[in-house]
């Protein structure tokens, strides 16, 4: 969406301290929950000092949340891990709110993602995706292996659903101002011979299912058998538009997602393995979000592995909410 802004003000210095931040649900408490995405005006718009006139391209993502609005601060900002301009959200001044805006589909089954069920020993995969809705509404993975446009026959699997809040994460900004609900995570096994090419879709009792996606199934273990594997760490997540993932990290992984969808859709990878820092969300949810939509065209076509960096793993022992059996890591965290 396009967000115009317009201020009645001529003071340039005042001008210069402007931003917007997008929240979803729209009317979110900006005091207790941090914007899914920013802009620094002047950034966007250099102009906006003089003018007073700015317009904002923001790329909206579902948060499980049916809106999203548009709020116009002004504060002073600091510069971020990455030297960008971050908002000092706490001594912000809120200076005027958008009407909501409606998203579609907000709840609907999104960001399929395959991976290997624990004790994988070859002839199957899972696929995992996330929808606001729970598991009464019968959340289900619809497969068949497809041959030069030959396919068997569909197979139907009921997918498991799970889910977490607040109260099993470690505190601080996890727990509070970057906190918001998960929605459900589903997930399901696909039974097919190694290497074979797989379409699927994923659905509910509410959206049937409209998008195919295809995947590739592991190659088959075997002392001749070859593969290549996608190796990374410090993903973090980029942003197409004028604006910035809250506490952002790293542009730079666009260019990482679009060479690895590259890859997958041409057969040049069997599967990826990111082994630590993966989104960079240092606690902040809608950061996940983002990032899972980010890798989706190519989590979907090859198994996905990840391992947990110090980024997902660290909180500080006096975060840790009532767990005395939590110790610290050789880190200290």
């Amino acid at each position: 969406v396009d967000v115009r802004v317009r201020a009645t003000s001529t003071n340039a210095t005042a001008l210069a301290t402007h931003w917007l931040a997008a929240y979803s649900p729209a009317g979110a408490d900006v005091t207790a929950t941090a914007p899914v995405k920013y802009a620094v005006l002047v950034d966007v718009d250099a102009s906006y000092v003089a003018s007073g006139a700015a317009s904002v391209r923001f790329r909206l993502t579902s948060h499980r949340a049916e809106t999203y609005d548009f709020v116009l601060f002004a504060s002073s900002t600091v510069a971020d891990d990455d030297g960008v301009d971050a908002p000092d959200v706490e001594r912000a001044e809120e200076i005027a709110r958008s009407d909501a805006v409606a998203i579609d589909g907000a709840l609907s089954p999104m960001w399929p993602r395959v991976t290997l069920p624990p004790g994988w020993a070859g002839a199957s995969a899972r696929v995992a995706w996330q929808s606001g809705r729970n598991a009464s509404h019968g959340a289900t993975l619809s497969y068949r292996v497809i041959d030069d446009d030959v396919g068997g026959d569909v197979v139907r699997a009921r997918a498991t659903t799970s889910t977490y809040d607040a109260r099993d994460l470690c505190g601080g900004v996890a727990a509070g101002f970057g906190y918001r609900h998960p929605g459900f995570v589903h997930a399901a096994d696909v039974v097919a011979p190694p290497g074979a090419v797989v379409e699927y879709y994923i659905s509910d009792d509410v959206d049937a299912a409209r998008t195919r996606y295809e995947m590739t199934m592991p190659v088959a273990e075997d002392p001749d058998a070859s593969m290549t594997i996608a190796m990374f760490a410090d993903m973090g997540r980029g942003s197409d538009d004028d604006s910035f993932t809250w506490d952002s990290y790293g542009r730079p992984a666009l260019n990482v997602s679009g060479a690895l969808s590259a890859d997958a859709r041409d057969g040049k990878i069997n599967a990826a393995f990111l082994f630590g820092d993966l989104s960079y969300a240092v606690g902040y949810a809608s950061v996940w979000d983002e990032w899972a939509s980010q890798i989706q065209n190519w989590t979907s076509r090859v198994p996905f592995l990840t391992n947990m960096g110090n980024h997902e793993l660290d909180a500080p022992p006096d975060a840790w909410l009532g767990a005395p059996d939590r110790v610290p890591d050789v880190f200290g965290g």
